[in-house]
């Protein structure tokens, strides 16, 4: 994870993590003029419960309300530093101040999430100021947390060029396109550590990229090693120096190890508590794993200790195997059930299409699969079937909106078996209709095993611990479908279930859904886990 350490030296990871960092912002980055003003002009401030009244008519005290606006703004009373930069900017403030009381303003604003009025004020300072990075580098953040995306780039981009030195503008703008343009954000890292060398987040931020890309293991080692020492209570760093290590078996007792310590910094730590304990599972320490599953539900991390999801929403009801009524769209996809089995059977037949799936999870033998949809968006793999893709938009929103969820051919070499793991939600079930099943197939999901019959469907949530095995020398294919869970059935519930980036997925997905219109098609979004061994 991309995180923000407590009170970071002029750095706020992620477009806006929390309001601390922008209180920092206006504390920690006022200009030298205001700076030298504060120093100067100590003795002239107005009373502070006095500023909502305060109407300045004279220059010396709209300065001196606007020193103690500021002075207010760092103590934290944000609603009392927007009435005094008011009230300065309504009286004969000083020119040269004018534009950083009009930055802080909208940086206070937006603390206080007005966005129209911060938007207005910091446009207004830069038509000022053009070279005003501070108000560039807040706007920014503004449009990126109103997931403005692209203008968002460009403000960051304008703030760097203002101020080269604003090591925050370099950390926020890596965030930003890390996923969209990798080797730029790690460049952008780099630059963040040349202004400042004992920049934990970005070494933090820097060896999830390095460790993203493949084959750079040892500097991602290093740098998260590095974002360590300068900040030994970094519980991320930990976290993520612990998945890293993980991925390689001769690393697994040290992950261990890793995880351990992020868990003493933080106890309910979800990720850690997953990770350490499929570790230990993975190292053959059952009783070692089992404890720390026991001891996640015991600190009300999960409910269950066998059903472990990274994003876990409470009160749904939860069991391993669910009966095929449950989901009533079901019976139309399974009258249509030919249209599926003709497909896949054709592309087992050819293979080529199918895609490996690298995982840890993967003991013996091949996964892979040929993608119609992820998170609901349409994949190349769809091209190679159009019948079952449309088949599968035909199903409606419950399917069609499952931003956490998939809908592909998943192959199965024989003599294969897949580790027990965990899916990473439980705001969905799982379908599994069986295409081409030998005889010594199965699907263990909780304490219960089943097995897939051809042109027959299982239902189950995949957030409970599964392990499939493979005992035939030929060939399992199966068509895996995901959709919303049966308690999840409004737009509003459907949308709480979600975090921010899952709401703006499933508004979009929703909006087509409604248009009639269809999903882009997009880039392999399991690319990295075809070539790497990722979990």
């Amino acid at each position: 994870t991309n995180a923000v350490l407590p009170k970071p030296r002029r750095t706020v990871s992620g477009h806006w993590s929390h309001w601390a960092g922008a209180t920092a912002l206006v504390s920690s980055q006022i200009s030298g003029d205001l700076r030298r003003s504060l120093e100067e002009h100590s003795t002239c401030h107005v009373e502070r419960t006095q500023m909502p009244n305060l109407e300045p008519v004279t220059a010396r005290a709209a300065h001196a309300a606007y020193v103690d606006a500021v002075n207010a703004l760092q103590a934290g009373r944000t609603s009392i530093g927007i009435k005094g930069l008011r009230a300065a900017l309504a009286g004969p403030l000083e020119g040269r101040l004018v534009p950083d009381a009009l930055s802080n303003l909208g940086a206070a604003l937006w603390m206080l999430r007005r966005g129209e009025e911060a938007e207005e004020a910091l446009v207004a300072c830069v038509r000022m100021k053009p070279d005003a990075a501070l108000a560039h580098f807040n706007h920014g953040l503004l449009a990126a947390e109103q997931g403005r995306v692209t203008e968002a780039d460009v403000l960051y981009g304008r703030a760097i060029a203002a101020d080269p030195q604003m090591e925050s503008a370099y950390t926020n703008l890596g965030n930003l396109v890390k996923d969209r343009r990798p080797r730029e954000a790690a460049a952008l890292y780099r630059g963040a550590l040349r202004i400042n060398p004992s920049h934990a987040i970005a070494y933090n931020n820097l060896a999830n990229l390095l460790k993203e890309e493949g084959g750079r293991d040892a500097e991602a080692g290093a740098a998260y090693a590095s974002a360590i020492a300068l900040h030994p209570t970094y519980r991320e760093a930990y976290s993520n120096l612990g998945n890293l290590l993980k991925e390689r078996h001769e690393w697994r007792r040290a992950a261990v190890r890793a995880y351990r310590v992020a868990l003493q910094l933080a106890p309910t730590s979800r990720e850690a508590l997953l990770n350490m304990g499929e570790t230990l599972q993975w190292l053959s320490y059952e009783r070692a794993a089992n404890a720390t599953f026991a001891l996640a539900v015991q600190r009300g991390v999960w409910g269950h200790a066998q059903q472990r999801p990274s994003h876990y929403v409470r009160g749904l009801e939860a069991k391993p195997w669910w009966d095929v009524a449950s989901l009533e769209w079901l019976p139309k996809l399974m009258r249509n059930v030919h249209v599926l089995q003709r497909d896949g059977r054709r592309m087992l037949r050819h293979g080529a299409h199918f895609l490996p799936y690298m995982s840890p999870a993967v003991a013996a033998g091949e996964w892979a699969d040929l993608s119609l949809t992820v998170s609901g968006s349409r994949q190349n793999g769809s091209l190679a079937v159009p019948e079952s893709y449309k088949l599968i938009r035909s199903l409606g929103p419950s399917v069609n909106t499952m931003v956490m969820g998939s809908a592909y051919f998943s192959r199965l070499s024989g003599r294969a078996r897949l580790r027990p793991h965990c899916g990473p939600t439980n705001i969905r079930l799982r379908v599994h209709i069986g295409l081409s099943v030998p005889e010594g197939t199965a699907m263990r999901v909780g304490n219960e095993s089943r097995s897939w019959r051809e042109g027959e469907a299982l239902v189950f949530d995949d957030s409970f611990e599964h392990e499939v095995s493979n005992e035939a020398n030929s060939e399992r294919l199966v068509f895996i479908l995901d959709a919303w869970h049966p308690q999840l059935s409004t737009h509003s519930q459907r949308r709480a279930a979600l975090d921010e980036t899952g709401r703006r997925r499933f508004d979009s997905l929703n909006e087509m859904e409604r248009m009639g219109v269809e999903p882009p098609m997009e880039a392999d979004l399991l690319a990295d886990r075809r070539g790497i061994v990722r979990y």
